[in-house]
């Protein structure tokens, strides 16, 4: 029998049943109306009909096995007892549903954020291979506590990337922070974003390419800076500039600060915190040097 013919059985359950009684039964009574005609009394053949046909119940129960999914109708039967329960208290079941529903979405958060922050690889081109410097942090005195900080000054990193350079590339990254953008118009609608800052070889060392213009290179690092320059997130270049290769060259203010944009970033990439893009838009995206 084919698996559609015993979803149809499973779902009309009731009627399959009354089917094979009714096949029972007719099968009964002709057998029983045959031994008649040869000559025996009607108990006589009712009972010697029976012992011949075997176990009626048995049966039944076999033939529902072969003409259905005996799990798929449980799970419908135990449907059916849930509404049943729900109706009569329904207090109770909206209860129950409401606590169902923020465990899920509990869960689903928590995952969402594991997920983000740990089981999804970083958008790079050899993630396996990155490592996150940081030193142990001064405590105060007494102090059993230990923690770990990553802030490193602009001479320290040029001394570590001095140190290793033979054998390893070195590149700054800030966590990105809030900040307000507007273009250098009149009357020019500000616009929350995320901004995060980057050293100059920085895209170069995780692979990155660009999508239009050019990313940072290591002239940027020079101090003092002749001016500041941006690279877009390619989804806030799309949703905010509509994708268009004229915006390189440009110049928008980020905090009140005229910034040049030089060139836009690969699609899938905005940062090394995965964790942050959970809550945060698609326009909420730059990079600034």
């Amino acid at each position: 029998m084919s698996w559609l013919s015993r979803l149809k059985n499973a779902l009309n359950s009731r009627r399959l049943d009354d089917d094979l009684s009714d096949e029972i039964r007719d099968h009964l009574e002709r057998r029983t109306d045959a031994l008649r005609k040869q000559g025996l009394d009607p108990d006589e053949a009712r009972h010697k009909a029976q012992a011949r046909f075997g176990n009626a119940t048995l049966l039944r129960e076999q033939s529902r096995g072969l003409r259905l999914w005996t799990g798929l109708e449980g799970t419908l039967q135990d449907i059916r007892y849930s509404w049943r329960g729900m109706c009569k208290a329904p207090g109770f079941a909206l209860t129950v549903v409401l606590s169902l529903a923020l465990a899920i979405g509990a869960n689903t958060a928590i995952y969402s954020i594991v997920d983000a922050a740990i089981l999804r690889p970083l958008p790079v081109g050899d993630p396996g291979r990155l490592f996150r410097l940081s030193f142990p942090s001064v405590s105060d005195p007494g102090s059993l506590a230990e923690s770990e900080s990553d802030w490193f000054s602009y001479p320290e990193y040029l001394q570590f990337t001095a140190a290793a350079a033979p054998v390893a590339r070195l590149a700054l990254f800030s966590s990105p922070g809030r900040a307000e953008t507007h273009e250098l118009t009149a009357r020019a609608p500000i616009e929350k974003i995320n901004r995060a800052y980057v050293s100059g070889g920085a895209f170069e060392m995780l692979g990155i390419q660009p999508a239009a213009g050019r990313l940072f290179s290591t002239t940027e690092d020079r101090i003092p800076q002749d001016r500041a320059v941006a690279v877009l997130s390619y989804d806030y270049w799309r949703r905010r500039f509509g994708q268009d290769p004229a915006v390189v060259g440009r110049s928008i203010a980020i905090n009140e600060k005229a910034v040049e944009i030089i060139g836009v970033a690969r699609e899938g990439f905005w940062s090394l915190e995965n964790w942050s893009t959970s809550g945060c838009p698609e326009r909420c995206t730059t990079h600034e040097r």
